[in-house]
C-alpha cells in the first residue's frame, strides 16, 4: 500500500525462480492480498491511495489474506527450491524495502530466504557511475504489479549480464 513499513502492508506477492543464467525455471504464485481501504496495524490506521486501490481492485488474481498467501508461497518454495532453507537469495530492484515488508508481513518467507540478496538497482547505480558509456538499461513499463516488476528486474539483470559482465569475462582465462 506504500513504502512505509511501519504503516503500509503487502498487497501483492509474486515469485519466479531462475537459474544461474537468469532463465526462468518456474513461475510461482502470483497473488493479490486483501487490503482493506483502512486497517488497523499496531494501533495505526492505514489508508490505501487511490491508484493502489484501483490496481488492487482490478486484479484478476484471487484475493488471499496474508497468512494464506504466505502459506502458498512457502509450499511453492519448499517444493521448488531443492536447496535447504537459507539458500535462496531474494532478487529484484531496490529490495531492501521488500525484505523489510517480508519480515513484517510474511516472516516465514523472509526466514526461508538467504540473508544475501541480488539488488539489481545496485548494479544499475554502479554501471551508471563507473561505465556511463555503457549505461542503457531497458525502459520500465511502470505497471506497478508484482509479477511485472519481477519480469522487468530479470530482464534488466539479463541486460547487465550480457552487456557488462559477459564482455568483461572475454579477456579472462
Amino acid at each position: 500500500t506504500g513504502l512505509d513499513v511501519k504503516k503500509d502492508q503487502i498487497i501483492e506477492i509474486a515469485v519466479i525462480v531462475t537459474d544461474g543464467s537468469l532463465d526462468t525455471v518456474i513461475q510461482g504464485p502470483n497473488l493479490a492480498i486483501n487490503a482493506l481501504k483502512h486497517t488497523q496495524f499496531n494501533g495505526l490506521v492505514v489508508y490505501q491511495d487511490a491508484f493502489l486501490e484501483w490496481a488492487h481492485a482490478t486484479s484478476q488474481e484471487f484475493h488471499h489474506d496474508a497468512q494464506i498467501g504466505e502459506a502458498e508461497v512457502m509450499l511453492f518454495l519448499k517444493k521448488t527450491c531443492s536447496l535447504a532453507p537459507k539458500s535462496c537469495p531474494l532478487a529484484g530492484n531496490s529490495i531492501h524495502t521488500d525484505r523489510c515488508f517480508l519480515s513484517k508481513d510474511l516472516p516465514k518467507v523472509e526466514a526461508f530466504l538467504h540473508y544475501r540478496c541480488v539488488d539489481v538497482s545496485s548494479i544499475k547505480e554502479m554501471v551508471h557511475r563507473w561505465m556511463p558509456k555503457c549505461f542503457n538499461p531497458p525502459p520500465k513499463k511502470l505497471r506497478h504489479r508484482a509479477m511485472d516488476d519481477i519480469i522487468e528486474s530479470i530482464d534488466e539483470l539479463k541486460h547487465y549480464k550480457t552487456k557488462i559482465f559477459d564482455p568483461a569475462l572475454d579477456g579472462l582465462d
